[in-house]
């Protein structure tokens, strides 16, 4: 009864899965025919394994993209970005621009949406700083590439960019990326690709140790200059030999009308034009000896750093604020009808081995860049159902994160607990196999609780009902509850991938629960050993938590103190391995410590 009843439900939630065959054959019939119809129920004997899900699905990837979307540890954690999200800034929101020289900002450049990464990047260089503080003049228009998609140096991050518009093949070779020089020539194809197809953004979304804006051109309006300043520490010299106080050429810009444009009469009389040839903002530590915060004796230009990553750590959960997405046309390199992908995929469950621009085949990359267009020029009309399908994929995370949690903790005593509920199967006692079902059946129970109709559940105790009568209705609906009522006629193709990738995490982590608690309650009636029972429940908690693999699971054991942080090595703050925060791919995901915003070396 316990398999049968579980293999019902894996039958259930297994339909799923087969979004990946309908989708790829939907490809030919035209997107707006996707759709994800449940296949008749699977018998015991076809019923896929765990393996099987994990191998045949990309839904796990998706939902990771959607519920980490704009926050920097998820993006961190998985750096190469699979996500094209047309994104909007409201108006009157502030961005930032600092430089070494004093010239006013050519086109294309950067602006950051944090002061702090602004400055540290500029900062403790020889010559001076100047920051230039704008605000939106109207809503600005943006797409945003998910992962560490502004950071330099390692083959995947910038894979998107690269594939949407992409290099020369004689362009910047010899460097992932294209190095420090090849941003700028990057910028000018992706803004050139705005043009050619008439998208009408303003700039590009990406993030390294926080999040920046590609900003295409400066002279268009949707900026007005607030403030500019020079902002060098007064302990800095000057190239020029003069000290910061002194320096003719700084000072506070204000125009005569704060509502000014950048572009302005008024602006470009105020400041001489740049070198040319000159893109400064996009070499940390050039001029200084290092990344920001390291060059020269400045104890305030070295503060700098400390501070870029004190509120790079506030944005590690929570969405960098002032960006709007448009969930409704969510585009990505994990969609299911993307062949090349899928195959390249086999065997490689870990979201940083995936690699679109090594994999994607130029038809499946042509696909994907048609797509992005199609839902950047799609009228106000037709964007969708309205549901917040991030915030969806968050509400499973908060239900069921910290949950899994303490159940993997149970399972493997990972604490001082009197009661070692994690020893060996050698030495598990029948007193602490007792103890240990009891508080994985209330765990498993809490889970499940909203969606259990007890009428047909008899006294637990007695374990007599048969689990028939009230666990494929209980997990149907655990497995759903978040978008059972979701019209379907509203939603957009982009949607009904949400919808089902949701829907099918749910299901399998309902699955599992469900199945845990139908044998804590029969385990010892079914014959089973013990000790196999255990191991068994171990491996199955942590098969399930290595395939969805949540940040939330990353995070410092103990609370650090107000000087401190909690941080893993970020681009280009702080390294592990490599100057610039390079991760070696043989070695594990790094553990988050707390780490001193007055140190010497910031380094992992």
């Amino acid at each position: 009864m316990l398999r049968t009843s579980r293999n019902m439900l894996m039958g259930t939630i297994y339909g799923l899965s087969t979004f990946t065959a309908v989708a790829a054959s939907a490809l030919g019939e035209g997107r707006s025919q996707l759709s994800f119809q449940p296949p008749p129920n699977l018998s015991s004997s076809s019923s896929p394994s765990s393996h099987d899900l994990n191998v045949n699905t990309t839904a796990n990837y998706i939902f990771n993209s959607l519920a980490g979307a704009l926050a920097q540890l998820p993006n961190t954690i998985h750096p190469n970005g699979h996500l094209l999200l047309p994104v909007t800034i409201p108006t009157h929101t502030t961005v930032y621009h600092a430089r070494n020289d004093n010239g006013s900002v050519p086109s294309p450049d950067w602006v950051a949406m944090d002061v702090e990464m602004s400055y540290g990047i500029m900062t403790g260089r020889s010559g001076g700083t100047w920051l230039s503080t704008f605000v939106t003049a109207r809503e600005i228009k943006l797409v945003y590439f998910d992962g560490n998609s502004a950071a330099l140096g390692t083959p995947g991050w910038l894979d998107t960019q690269d594939v949407v518009a992409p290099p020369e093949e004689d362009e910047t070779p010899g460097h992932p990326g294209g190095g420090w020089n090849g941003e700028h020539d990057r910028a000018v194809r992706l803004c050139e690709w705005n043009e050619r197809e008439k998208l009408r953004l303003d700039g590009f979304l990406r993030m390294n140790s926080g999040f920046e804006v590609m900003w295409c051109d400066f002279d268009s309006g949707a900026l007005e200059l607030v403030s500019h300043l020079n902002i060098t520490p007064p302990d800095v010299p000057l190239s020029s030999g003069g000290s910061s106080w002194d320096h003719g050429g700084g000072g506070d810009h204000h125009f005569a009308s704060p509502s000014s444009p950048r572009g302005s009469s008024e602006f470009d009389d105020a400041l001489p034009p740049p070198p040319e040839g000159s893109y400064p903002g996009r070499r940390p530590g050039e001029g200084g000896g290092g990344p920001p915060g390291r060059g020269g004796a400045s104890i305030f230009s070295s503060s700098s750093r400390f501070e870029w990553l004190r509120v790079s750590t506030h944005r590690y959960h929570i969405p960098q604020p002032h960006i709007v997405p448009d969930w409704s046309s969510f585009v990505t390199f994990y969609h299911p009808r993307l062949s090349s992908l899928v195959e390249a995929r086999k065997g490689v469950s870990r979201m940083g081995d995936h690699q679109v621009k090594r994999d994607a085949s130029e038809e499946d990359v042509s696909s994907v860049r048609d797509e992005i267009v199609e839902v950047l020029r799609r009228s106000s009309g037709s964007r969708g159902s309205g549901v917040d399908w991030s915030q969806l994929s968050k509400d499973v995370v908060e239900r069921y994160g910290d949950r899994l949690a303490n159940l993997d903790h149970i399972l493997n005593g990972s604490s001082s607990s009197s009661s070692n509920f994690g020893a060996s199967s050698s030495s598990l006692s029948s007193t602490n196999f007792t103890l240990l079902r009891t508080k994985l059946s209330v765990l498993t129970y809490t889970m499940l609780n909203p969606f259990l109709d007890t009428t047909h559940l008899s006294n637990t105790s007695s374990s007599s009902t048969p689990s028939s009568l009230w666990l494929p209705s209980t997990l149907d609906r655990c497995s759903t509850y978040l978008t059972r009522t979701v019209s379907r006629s509203t939603l957009t193709d982009q949607e009904r991938i949400l919808k089902a990738s949701i829907d099918f995490v749910t299901g399998r982590i309902c699955s599992e629960i469900g199945g845990m608690f139908e044998e804590s309650l029969l385990g010892s009636k079914k014959g089973r050993e013990e000790e196999s029972l255990v191991k068994e429940w171990r491996g199955r908690v942590k098969e399930l938590m290595s395939w969805l693999d949540w940040p939330i699971w990353t995070r410092c054991e103990v609370a650090c103190s107000w000087n401190e942080v909690c941080a893993i090595p970020m681009w280009p703050l702080t390294s592990r391995g490599g100057p610039r925060g390079d991760p070696d791919p043989k070695t594990p995901p790094v553990v988050p410590y707390c780490l001193a915003l007055d140190g010497e070396e910031g380094r992992f």
